[in-house]
């Protein structure tokens, strides 16, 4: 009776086993492992003469998708990760990634869909509004990136951003906040330092928004009563952080 006991469980492990691993090649992502993929030549062009600011060794290595901070998909070998963020050391002192001028040849990477370029330097300098042509990001991230100017409304084009992050570029702008509408999957939005002091309408229909942070923007006292139009969302606002505002 045991050893059938033995053999039952046995065999219960081995299929455990198997379903797992039948089960990890199904749930395989443009995310997982990549060390077959090869990287396309037209976009590893486009990284080089993107790397003319980067503080890396890029180009060492022939494949692209080696390269640190890029992530290519396992399915059909785009560069679909740009991570090259810097790192905060301390309060005012940050370790920065990449610095100089942003080359619009980034833009030609068309399938990227994650794009952190936060605590970069590129002083003095506007978001280029080509940034749009980037249709498949999911994920923007430019915070602390020494941008300036007016924020592109062509960012309302990013229609599958889920989160965007331009936070703490005091120097940027916004007479109106409206672009924000056509982003419907948007559950995360941080403009907290940008100047908003002269726009003139604000952020609704974003049915799946969870997180807005805007502080330190110079909002005004009152908001239009438009503002928030989530009376009828499944998806409840969690965090809404307005603090430092005139």
């Amino acid at each position: 009776m045991k050893t059938l006991q033995y053999l039952i469980i046995l065999c219960w492990l081995f299929l455990l086993c198997y379903s797992n691993h039948a089960i990890a090649g199904a749930a395989e992502t443009d995310f997982g492992e990549q060390s077959s993929i090869k990287c396309i030549d037209r976009e590893r062009k486009a990284l080089l003469r993107f790397k003319q600011g980067i503080l890396s060794s890029w180009g060492d290595i022939e494949d692209c998708c080696q390269w640190r901070g890029i992530r290519c998909s396992n399915r059909t070998g785009h560069v679909i990760m740009l991570h090259l963020h810097g790192y905060f050391v301390r309060y005012g002192e940050y370790i920065i990634c990449v610095e100089g001028k942003l080359d619009t040849s980034l833009f030609e990477l068309t399938h990227l869909k994650y794009l952190d370029l936060s605590f970069s330097g590129f002083d003095q300098q506007p978001i280029p509004s080509s940034i749009d042509s980037l249709t498949e990001l999911e994920h923007l991230n430019l915070a602390n990136a020494g941008f300036f100017g007016e924020i592109p409304s062509q960012l309302g084009n990013l229609s599958k951003l889920a989160s965007l992050d331009l936070s703490l570029n005091p120097e940027l702008t916004a007479k109106s906040l409206q672009w924000l509408s056509n982003l419907t999957l948007l559950r995360e939005i941080n403009l907290s330092h940008s100047n908003l002091s002269e726009s003139t309408d604000w952020i609704n229909k974003l049915p799946f928004l969870r997180k807005l942070f805007l502080d330190t923007c110079y909002l005004p006292p009152t908001f239009p009563s438009s503002t928030f139009s989530y009376i009828n969302s499944s998806i409840p606002l969690r965090v809404v952080s307005l603090s430092y505002n005139i």
